[in-house]
């Protein structure tokens, strides 16, 4: 928050590339998100910068309906009205994503696959795209808010970065589903041949019993007849 107060300070009050700021406290944000939470790098890094091309989406959406519905007001810096549009926003975008974040993704970011090492290359490429968009094809990031065929195409983008971001989710679940699955199944074989032995050992048991019976009846049977001779040759 302290470095995001800096920046906005810095923009107003001085001649800094917006860009070049932007990427500095993007890159500051991201050294203390590694250093805050251990988990994956891979997976972190997909998670930032997903949920970084959504922020951007909001903001410059936010921006946009601002200008289309209160005019020169869009102009002016940190008015109430880019407040107003930025609540309406949150509501259509960041509230449906949480349900899915929380029904969907959250199933798959406890997982340690292999995948996570290089699909944070997919959200790498959508943030290369808007960081372009928004700073470096000659116009600033006001400009390009305003216009509202760029914020169309920057939505457009974003669908297409959502899609991208379901497949991997389905595929990631998809692929922990077969893991679980095969585990079960090595679960149910280890059960398997221990039941089998288990029940190896029981017909031994079993036949082991009947043979002590056999032996005990011919015994008793030649003590009856006094045959002492017969029984010390059958022992």
């Amino acid at each position: 928050t302290f470095l995001q107060i800096l920046k906005g300070l810095a923009v107003a009050f001085s001649s800094i590339d917006v860009g070049l700021l932007q990427l500095l406290i993007t890159g500051t944000y991201i050294v203390f998100y590694f250093t805050a939470v251990k988990d994956h790098r891979g997976k972190l890094l997909f998670t930032l910068l997903a949920l970084s091309n959504v922020s951007n989406l909001v903001t410059v959406t936010a921006k946009c309906l601002e200008g289309l519905l209160f005019g020169p007001l869009a102009l002016e810096t940190y008015r109430w009205s880019l407040s107003l549009c930025m609540i309406a926003v949150h509501l259509v975008i960041t509230v449906p994503l949480y349900f899915y974040i929380r029904n969907l993704y959250t199933k798959i970011i406890q997982t340690q696959l292999f995948a996570w090492n290089y699909l944070w290359g997919v959200p790498t490429t959508f943030y290369v795209i808007w960081f372009y968009h928004l700073y470096l094809i000659g116009q600033n990031s006001l400009q390009a808010a305003q216009n509202v065929h760029s914020t169309l195409f920057l939505l457009l983008i974003n669908v297409g970065a959502f899609l991208v971001y379901h497949m991997a989710v389905l595929l990631l679940l998809e692929k922990e589903n077969v893991l679980t699955l095969n585990q079960q199944n090595h679960l149910l074989t280890m059960q398997k041949l221990q039941y089998d032995n288990l029940q190896s050992r029981i017909d031994e048991a079993r036949q082991a019993k009947h043979d002590v019976r056999h032996h005990t009846y011919l015994i008793r049977k030649y003590l009856r007849s006094g045959k002492l001779q017969e029984l010390d040759a059958y022992l």
